[in-house]
């Protein structure tokens, strides 16, 4: 189901955290070495400029290839063949895709992104032009934002399809982004009972993705999804607290009703609360479970907390206000930066110390026998090749 080699996504994971043991001084750099011959990765994965680069001509070039398609081969713009053409572009791109990470070992180059996110656009496409033929097809007049509902319904497996096969985090960001919108739209739209709980709906939904991600990011077989896992987790926490922040249900609810000027909600005590609270609950449970995420984005999180009641509560002096709250977290960050130099109670500034949730288990143990914990000359008699047991007998010597 997944485009790149797992061996090879699991080699790069356990590079990076051997990378980071090095950094510390954990290990020397002859062992590094060592574990990087016994550790291949064979992918292509170049610094942010150069996949920037070639995610920019490969996207040029795919669109002046497929223009040029279009121009000699159809000369009917007619939904018909507008359907077929979008389909034939997507096969095109994935099957160029396949074959450019299977032959280039491309991860995150910008090549293979840029294949991915067209292959993944076109088969969208395609399945708006279907779903827009269908509609136009019957008798009866269609709305414009139920044909956009089912558009999206359909996509959505496409698109968790495509987040697991590239092991893409925009895509996962998309597919969670249409199933929230999916469910605000579905629950919204069933009256006001609907309108009232859709909130609570989100809030639920997120949190048991959020339970389902803290589940299975740690299983081991799992771990070559290891970023999709961080960016959902990140989307559960943050829409997790928007669905319950005074401000937005406000304004939404006075969207949803058609009204100029927002007015007050029911049950407004309730999301008072939340909006405080729940960013010093992500705050709490950062200190106490070492997760960094979740610190970082209480303390943003409390930021839009104070946003949302100055924007109904002020007292006036805006600029005041904010200049002042500038400088308290300038200097409250100045203070939390030097006192965390030297950890204290788990904490510190320095990211690669908090890297220690690191999901392959065995890699550790595994790292630590292949490299410290045998002499030179016991490493050095385990060799791969022809014959004995680095060979697994293939030269009938077993």
């Amino acid at each position: 189901m997944i485009i790149y080699n797992k061996k090879s996504l699991k080699n790069l994971r356990l590079l990076e955290q051997a990378k980071i043991w090095k950094e510390k001084q954990l290990f020397s750099e002859h062992t590094f070495e060592k574990i990087k011959g016994t550790y291949i990765n064979d992918l292509y994965t170049p610094n942010f400029f150069i996949r920037t680069g070639l995610f920019l001509f490969t996207s040029i070039l795919i669109s002046a290839s497929l223009g040029l398609i279009t121009l000699i081969t159809f000369s009917d713009s007619t939904s018909d063949f507008g359907l077929l053409r979008t389909l034939i572009y997507a096969i095109l791109t994935g099957f160029t895709s396949e074959m450019a990470i299977k032959e280039k070992k491309f991860f995150r180059a910008g090549v293979d992104d840029a294949l991915q996110y067209a292959t993944v656009g076109l088969f969208i496409s395609s399945i708006a032009i279907f779903i827009d033929i269908l509609n136009r097809a019957g008798e009866s007049y269609y709305n414009e934002s139920d044909n956009l509902i089912q558009v999206l319904t359909i996509s959505l497996p496409v698109l968790i399809f495509f987040a697991i096969h590239y092991v893409d985090r925009l895509i996962t960001v998309l597919a969670f982004g249409v199933l929230i919108y999916l469910i605000f739209y579905l629950v919204s739209n069933t009256g006001n009972i609907g309108k009232a709980i859709c909130p609570f709906v989100i809030g639920l939904t997120t949190f048991f993705i959020y339970l389902l991600i803290k589940k299975y990011a740690k299983v081991e077989k799992w771990i070559i999804w290891k970023d999709n896992f961080n960016v959902l987790e990140f989307l559960c926490l943050l829409i997790l607290y928007l669905s319950v922040n005074y401000f937005v249900v406000r304004e939404l609810n006075a969207l949803l009703n058609d009204d100029y000027t927002s007015k007050q909600i029911p049950l407004a005590w309730l999301f008072y609360i939340t909006t405080a609270t729940i960013p010093l609950l992500y705050i709490y449970s950062g200190v106490t479970h070492k997760d960094r995420l979740q610190l970082q984005l209480g303390i943003l999180l409390i930021a839009f907390a104070v946003f949302t009641f100055k924007y109904y509560f002020s007292l006036g002096h805006h600029e005041i206000t904010i200049t002042l709250a500038g400088v308290i977290m300038i200097g409250i960050a100045w203070f939390v930066t030097k006192l965390l130099k030297t950890p204290k109670i788990g904490l510190t500034i320095n990211k690669e110390d908090l890297e220690i949730k690191f999901n392959l288990s065995d890699a550790e143990a595994l790292v630590i026998a292949e490299t410290m914990g045998k002499d030179s000359a016991q490493q050095d008699s385990f060799e791969f090749g022809e014959g004995n047991f680095g060979g697994g007998g293939s030269g009938g010597k077993f």
